[in-house]
């Protein structure tokens, strides 16, 4: 198997009109990302009144609809903020200066049986912004150990919500993480590595080697 892989970007200029604090999800918003279980999880952390939660939508605005109308109902509403169809580099400047980001997975057929290698997941590693993630075998794959993110339990926003409070009352290990998962990436998962990779199967496949 040759998995997805992530760039490093050098350089970036700060953002403007950011929260000073504020977790992110990144991303498509079919049910099997997992927004639902996020958002309930973000509620349960409405006592923290500086956290915020953004989302960086790659859908337009239409297909927000019915996680809109969610965070009507929500005491943590005013903290939620949209951005839809960001290009790439604004996008990895919100990633980048996020605490944390998040990437909620469903256990479905679509992501156990069908597959996937979660670009937002090896993306995030790479900007050095660790991530908590479900607990599945395609992401067991990307973080391989406790020192390179954080797996939980899908399904359950309860249990999501405990772990981001953990980790945020600890921002010394939420930085030594992200160097961590950034150096991981760097040395196994760099586009320019997938690309030899698969240009070396295909040689295979050919009797060239």
């Amino acid at each position: 198997m040759i998995h997805n892989g992530a760039d490093i970007p050098e350089t970036f200029a700060p953002l403007e009109d950011r929260p000073p604090r504020y977790i992110l999800y990144f991303g498509a918003l079919q049910s099997w990302q997992g927004l639902p279980v996020l958002l309930k999880a973000f509620d349960f952390l409405r006592d923290l009144e500086d956290l915020h939660l953004v989302i960086c939508s790659a859908n337009r605005p239409k297909f927000a609809k019915h996680y809109l109308k969610m965070i009507e109902k929500m005491a943590s509403r005013e903290r939620i903020h949209w951005h839809f169809q960001l290009a790439k580099r604004p996008l990895y400047q919100w990633v980048r200066e996020a605490a944390l980001t998040v990437a909620p997975l469903t256990e479905c057929s679509r992501n156990l049986e069908q597959g996937c290698c979660p670009l937002k997941v090896l993306e995030s590693m790479a900007l050095g912004t660790p991530v908590v993630a479900s607990d599945l075998p395609a992401v067991r794959e990307i973080i391989a150990t406790p020192e390179l993110g954080y797996l939980v339990r899908p399904d359950r926003p309860a249990v999501l919500a405990r772990a981001l409070r953990i980790l945020l009352e600890h921002p010394e290990k939420i930085a030594e993480m992200g160097k961590k998962a950034q150096e991981h990436i760097r040395q196994h998962f760099t586009w320019t590595q997938k690309e030899a990779e698969l240009s070396a199967f295909y040689s295979r496949l050919l009797g060239q080697t």
